[in-house]
């Protein structure tokens, strides 16, 4: 079995005491500056759902390439995945600010409104998380049920459903990016950009379970394996940030070109001398950093190393979610409030409450004698 260790029980104490006290912040905020709160936790809530089911799409992908990388990160990917059901809860919330936050909800969507509509929202919501909870817990399911034995019917069943997993991912991750980031603009749309989310969301699971597994002591420098390992995951890692910048170059190299009126708008609004500012910090901190970090051997091959990049990676994340989802509501520039930091307390506190409280429960530890690929 494996056990969460101290430094992970300390992490949940801390954790519900940032969660009351950003609850109070929120309440607060509600009566005195209600769009705000609203908006804060709009791009807060996304980062953190993110992280849920970035980690959801890596123990996925794992399971059908192989590689010892994936069991030295499983149990903080689990215990990410399995918080899915407290961040439908703290989602409830934003239910009450749709005016606030979307313009289709006062203004209508014209030819869109069939599917821009408040029923409609709701619904596909409720189907989203519907569908990703059910995923999620049949991974867990089938991997405690047997599937550690690389032969077994469970572990066949749970190859079976990573292929169907990825499907209903990659249709829902897209519409949800659609209704939740895109329509906060109600004139501007981008083909790619469903996939560009996913694969943040990909990226911040996948930092976040690294950094979290050295933290929490399942990856550490000296222990067995721990530099192949870490090789393996520094080079993933850098796999996902390419891709992110590669979709994000794409995105705006083919919008800027066009140079059409209602696409372009998108970009001058985040053009603004701050907002741009933003956007540099996150490329360098998101980007740069990783790949010149990563032409490192030694760097890579260091747990602690890794997860120090992995951490600056997650905070460029919450500034990329704040550049995307902001503007819409900040148009005189970047300017943090003090909202971000209450929704940030608040619904960060109880998902690491709830994501302490899982790793505190016995698990199963990885099988010795599962095969894993190996890699160069």
């Amino acid at each position: 079995m494996i056990r969460a260790g101290e430094s992970v029980l300390r992490l949940r104490r801390g954790a519900l005491a940032a969660a009351f006290a950003g609850s109070a912040l929120t309440a607060a905020a509600y009566w005195l500056d209600r769009p705000s709160i609203f908006q804060s936790w709009l791009f807060v809530w996304l980062f953190f759902l993110g992280i849920a089911l970035g980690s959801m799409v890596d123990i996925m992908i794992h399971e059908l390439t192989g590689g010892a990388w994936g069991f030295a990160v499983r149990p903080p990917a689990e215990a990410a995945m399995a918080t899915l059901p407290v961040l439908a809860l703290l989602g409830l919330p934003l239910a009450l600010g749709l005016g606030d936050l979307y313009p289709w909800v006062d203004r209508g969507a014209g030819p869109r409104r069939w599917y821009l509509n408040i029923a409609a929202f709701e619904i596909r919501a409720v189907v989203y998380f519907a569908l990703w909870i059910a995923v999620s817990s049949a991974l867990l399911h089938y991997w405690r049920a047997g599937a550690t034995n690389a032969e077994s019917p469970p572990r066949r069943a749970l190859r079976r459903l990573c292929v169907v997993g990825l499907l209903i991912y990659a249709v829902t991750a897209s519409l949800a990016a659609v209704d939740w980031i895109m329509s906060l603009s109600a004139n501007w749309y981008s083909t790619g950009f469903g996939l560009l989310i996913m694969v943040g969301q990909a990226m911040s699971g996948f930092a976040f379970t690294v950094a979290f597994a050295v933290f929490a002591g399942y990856l550490r420098d000296g222990s067995p394996n721990a530099a192949r390992n870490a090789q393996d995951l520094g080079n993933l890692l850098l796999t996902l940030v390419m891709l992110w910048a590669y979709l994000a170059f794409t995105q705006f190299l083919i919008i800027w070109a066009e140079d059409l009126p209602q696409d372009i708008g998108w970009y001058i609004l985040r053009a603004e001398p701050r907002w741009r500012a933003l956007a540099i910090v996150v490329l360098a901190l998101q980007f740069v950093l990783p790949v010149i970090a990563m032409l490192f051997r030694a760097f890579k091959r260091s747990p602690r190393r890794l997860a120090g990049l992995c951490a600056v990676v997650l905070v460029a994340h919450w500034g990329e979610l704040l550049w995307l989802v902001a503007p819409a509501a900040r148009p005189e520039g970047l300017a943090l409030r003090w909202t971000d930091l209450a929704a940030t307390l608040a619904i960060g506190g109880f998902w690491l409450a709830r994501l302490s409280a899982i790793l505190a429960q016995p698990r199963l530890a990885p099988s010795p004698d599962i095969p894993v690929a190996r890699h160069g």
